[in-house]
């Protein structure tokens, strides 16, 4: 069986989990520093996933896959268009799509 993460997603993870240790890893979007494990996780992984790391793919890809899969087992057809306004904070994320069908 294959590895689901590559070794830059480890690395990234690794040097974004030592930062929160030492107080400097900082969220991109407000520029608070990070306390939260999970959250370091997270930063970490989409930092190697944006730089072509070995990394499954994001929440939000995830849901328009599904969003699409609905659409296929309805027997409708349409497309789904990436999200356009994202926003994750500390009580959950929200993603917008952009919806077609004929």
């Amino acid at each position: 069986m294959a590895a689901k993460y590559g070794k830059k997603a480890q690395d990234k993870v690794e040097k974004a989990m030592h930062e929160r240790k030492h107080g400097t890893l900082k969220s991109g979007s407000s520029g608070k520093k990070v306390k939260s494990r999970k959250q370091a996780i997270a930063i970490g992984l989409s930092e190697a996933r944006r730089e072509g790391g070995k990394v499954p793919a994001a929440l939000f890809d995830v849901t328009r896959g599904n969003l699409a899969y609905v659409f296929e087992l309805c027997g409708v057809h349409g497309s789904v268009d990436p999200p356009e306004e994202v926003r994750c904070d500390a009580r959950g994320g929200e993603a917008r799509y952009r919806v077609r069908w004929s």
